[in-house]
């Protein structure tokens, strides 16, 4: 199953956008597809689709509501393929950015060939990072299941008797066992406390004096001081505060 959400100004052209994937996709990879469809942003917010899991985003942001509608969408849809329809005279500034993270471009008139080509190329992709990441945490929201894929996710938290799973961006809660994420993906996460797991290649580095854990993403989790003592053996940056000021080592360069 490949899920889309098209949205462009006009209305001839998310309707020609959607036949030829309708056309094309199902025969060149045999998966079913789930394709929402606007060309109104207030349909986008009535509809709450984005609240699903999106594999691609094929988006309008050749003005500048669609591209801060665009930014919104991919905080909530960080794993999607971000396919971005444009006039000639858009300024490139506009959307390659850190916000918007295109995957793909489309530049307008669009042609049926020209379409299909880019929908096979961001599918392509889709389905090879589906293969690569095996590793995905599957949750059950109100309505429907939910894949959050490891490598966007920070650290997976217990509170309230619910799993909180936090990203860059995001968090998604539900009810849930931590062990068995950590059964699934002992290679992927790292125990912090009884009621916190991080993903290791989050790390950034550790702070033995605070017993503290810095994530890249600028976020710190708090270490029980039993796991303290087993991460000496974990490739890990630590930093020491005393009377001498920051001291910073590597454990990669230590002796068992």
């Amino acid at each position: 199953m490949i899920s889309w959400l098209i949205y462009s100004k006009y209305h001839d052209e998310f309707i020609l956008i959607r036949d030829v994937i309708k056309r094309n996709i199902p025969f060149v990879y045999d998966t079913n597809l789930r394709i929402h469809d606007y060309s109104k942003l207030f349909e986008i917010n009535n509809s709450k689709v984005i609240e699903e899991y999106l594999d691609v985003l094929c988006f309008d942001v050749s003005n500048e509501k669609g591209r801060i509608y665009a930014e919104s969408v991919r905080r909530k849809c960080e794993s999607a393929e971000m396919l971005v329809i444009v006039d000639e005279d858009t300024d490139a500034q506009c959307y390659v950015n850190p916000y918007i993270r295109p995957t793909s471009l489309m530049i307008r008139p669009l042609y049926d060939a020209g379409i299909r080509n880019k929908m096979i190329e961001v599918c392509d992709s889709c389905l090879k990072k589906n293969i690569e990441r095996d590793d995905t945490v599957w949750i059950m929201d109100t309505f429907h299941e939910i894949p959050i894929p490891v490598h966007i996710i920070d650290y997976i938290e217990v509170f309230n008797k619910k799993i909180h799973i936090i990203t860059q961006d995001n968090e998604y809660s539900y009810y849930g066992a931590l062990n068995k994420i950590m059964e699934k993906y002992p290679e992927r996460f790292l125990r912090c406390n009884r009621s916190c797991i991080v993903n290791v290649d989050k790390i950034d580095f550790i702070n033995v004096t605070k017993s503290k854990l810095y994530l890249v993403s600028g976020k710190e989790v708090d270490v029980s001081r039993r796991i303290m003592k087993d991460l000496r053996y974990k490739s890990i940056t630590v930093v020491k505060e005393g009377e001498n000021g920051t001291e910073k080592t590597s454990n990669d360069n230590r002796a068992d």
